[in-house]
């Protein structure tokens, strides 16, 4: 089992709980950048030999309105959610 976290401490504090079921790495990964999410497709694929599951639930929301939102992070918001989909699905074809 790999876990990808942008939040290292999270990632390793979670990778380390379900390493009790089984065998489990961390990889730090911000899946906004298309080089972190296909970093964490070839170290899973060298450390297990395959991908059998993948589940990206990665997403991020500002808890404000729109209208209220800066560019930045409504590109930020964009980048995360919509994205990190997209590298998943381009870096394991």
């Amino acid at each position: 089992m790999v876990i990808g976290s942008h939040n290292e401490e999270n990632c390793k504090k979670a990778a380390d709980e379900l390493s009790r079921i089984g065998k489990t790495f961390y990889v730090c990964c911000d899946v906004s950048k298309e080089s972190d999410v296909k970093a964490l497709i070839e170290r899973t694929v060298k450390k297990f030999g395959r991908i059998d599951i993948m589940v990206n639930n990665a997403g991020i929301y500002f808890p404000k309105r729109i209208e209220e939102m800066s560019e930045e992070d409504f590109e930020r918001v964009l980048a995360v959610n919509r994205n990190g989909v997209l590298w998943y699905k381009i870096c394991c074809n």
